[in-house]
């Protein structure tokens, strides 16, 4: 048995290794926390994340578009204005959550 739990969690690791790496820098971290904080269900727009998180626009758009392509943070488009908010329906965060509730069964 405890060989098939192996097994699981070092899949799941495998499956989360890029949203685990997307979250790992600092910057994206402190995108994610700022989004979090101040979620109104309206979105941010880039210049007003850099503002606040005191990164270049340039960065913060780098940054955005590695958390969207791992489906943490989503966008929609408002006519020429891009909002950006955190994708609550993102597989790749069940997938992580779900990492960490089976590593705590297997921790116990």
């Amino acid at each position: 048995m405890k060989k098939k739990c192996d097994e699981n969690i070092i899949k799941e690791f495998k499956d989360c290794k890029n949203v685990i790496s997307a979250l790992g820098d600092e910057t994206r971290q402190a995108i994610i926390i700022y989004m979090t904080i101040n979620c109104d269900g309206n979105g941010f727009r880039v210049g007003e994340l850099s503002d606040k998180v005191s990164v270049s626009r340039t960065s913060i758009s780098h940054h955005l578009k590695i958390l969207k392509e791992n489906k943490i943070v989503d966008m929609r488009k408002e006519g020429t204005k891009n909002y950006y908010y955190i994708n609550k329906e993102s597989s790749s965060l069940k997938t992580l959550i779900n990492l960490f509730k089976d590593l705590e069964e297997y921790i116990k």
